[in-house]
């Protein structure tokens, strides 16, 4: 028989239940947060913040302590030599904020890429995540994660949402997925996904990551290619520098301050 119920019944057999968080406010067991973002505009900086912190038990954005989780972060664009070199600085900020990833954090550089539409490259990812049990699963660009083949843009898509949908409700993951946009004609991008109108509408929560100026290293953070499912406390803006590679921003008021300040200076 179809699962009918009252509106009672339903309701009151899906009482709130935090545990379901796994950092309170910021990511749940099955969210999928996509970042887009041109070549360069800082997205693999800001997933193996979240991945490091995140493990470490340090949020990536307000820097307070959280209980530390698993995180695995899949690097499917950069060397893993300069992967190192570029998260040296990152690990001795999260230690001296007290935090240390020790055997929770997880790397697994495969710049050359894999096709999720695939069996056995699936099958790969997934004996990955077997080992690691993460509860956050960081991975980018995603461009790099399949190939669109004969097929057309939105049929790969949903190929590759398939295997992504299985895994994260298998391991109950939340997802934080970097990813390109195309290049409009004339200059600049479109602050869509790449490869499908399919990825429009599937993350939880989508973010374009941006550079506001070229006086000063601020990039916005905007919400512009979906609407949000439920509240994530995820900052307007990040400036490079600081305690961590990264500094969040909470407030447009602060942002407008800095956009206004350049404009004096410049």
């Amino acid at each position: 028989m179809p699962d009918v119920q009252t509106w009672n019944a339903f309701i009151d057999a899906r009482p709130p239940d935090e545990s379901r968080w796994i950092v309170p406010g910021l990511i749940r067991r099955h969210d999928t947060i996509m970042i887009l973002g041109a070549a360069g505009a800082g997205k693999s900086f800001l997933s193996r913040q979240l991945a490091m912190c995140l493990a470490a038990g340090v949020h990536p954005f307000t820097l307070k302590p959280v209980t530390p989780v698993r995180t695995l972060l899949v690097d499917l664009e950069n060397a893993p030599d300069q992967v190192a070199e570029e998260s040296s600085g990152l690990r001795s900020g999260v230690r001296r904020l007290g935090g240390d990833s020790s055997d929770r954090g997880w790397i697994w550089p495969h710049p050359e890429g894999f096709d999720l539409r695939k069996p056995k490259d699936a099958a790969l990812l997934e004996r990955v995540i077997a080992q690691v049990e993460p509860d956050v699963l960081c991975m980018g660009s995603l461009y790099n994660a399949y190939r669109r083949g004969r097929d057309d843009w939105d049929t790969a898509a949903e190929d590759v949402q398939a295997v992504l949908k299985r895994l994260r409700t298998r391991y109950g993951l939340g997802l934080w997925l970097e990813h390109h946009m195309p290049r409009k004609e004339g200059s600049g991008h479109t602050g869509t996904p790449y490869g499908g109108t399919a990825w429009e509408k599937w993350p939880t929560h989508g973010r374009v990551l941006r550079r506001l100026t070229d006086k000063m290293p601020l990039f916005g953070l905007e919400a512009s290619f979906r609407g949000d499912r439920g509240v994530r406390e995820l900052p307007v803006a990040l400036m490079r520098g600081g305690k961590l590679p990264l500094t969040a921003i909470f407030e447009e008021a602060e942002v407008d301050m800095y956009l206004r300040g350049n404009e004096v200076t410049s």
